[in-house]
């Protein structure tokens, strides 16, 4: 469930190897490449551009501005054109994640979102939540691949992801 306000409700969790998902499950292809250096992704300030494709081949770009660590985050997103993402992408180089993501719906109208990376040997398993307190029901599917959740581990972020890479256990 997509929220309107500008903030960003989510848990994340590490999967051992990807999931066997329903059939038919949704994915889209992300490349996405991290803007914001040194301070400013330290104090959890991070700025990303994004190329989506969707299984029909349509692409969007996307700009992305995140505050803050762990379950509750602010998130400014616009839509910008393929120019405006060119121009920005080369000044990502180092900071990228290139990654499949597949939409499994559950109840109450919400979405598991299961990222398989690309170029880095991990996957991802998150929801976002209407509430902080909104309860989440683990899917059998995911119990089966689950190591554990990651939500408050920065090191798990897409952000860190990008640039360092995946972290030892």
């Amino acid at each position: 469930m997509k929220r309107t306000d500008g903030i960003e409700i989510e848990r994340v969790w590490l999967c051992r190897e990807m999931a066997a998902l329903p059939r038919d499950t949704e994915h889209m292809e992300f490349e996405q490449g991290y803007i914001a250096q040194g301070r400013e992704a330290e104090a959890g300030l991070v700025g990303r551009v994004r190329r989506v494709t969707h299984s029909d081949g349509r692409v969007e770009y996307w700009n992305t501005i995140k505050r803050g660590v762990g379950r509750v985050r602010e998130e400014i997103e616009e839509q910008i054109d393929a120019d405006r993402f060119n121009t920005a992408w080369p000044t990502t180089s180092g900071a990228r994640v290139h990654k499949t993501r597949w939409f499994v719906p559950c109840d109450r109208g919400l979405v598991w979102e299961v990222d398989q990376f690309l170029d880095l040997p991990i996957v991802l398993a998150e929801i976002e939540l209407p509430t902080i307190d909104t309860e989440v029901e683990l899917p059998s599917w995911l119990v089966d691949v689950m190591v554990k959740e990651v939500t408050d581990d920065s090191r798990y972020t897409n952000s860190s992801l990008a640039r360092w890479g995946v972290p030892r256990r």
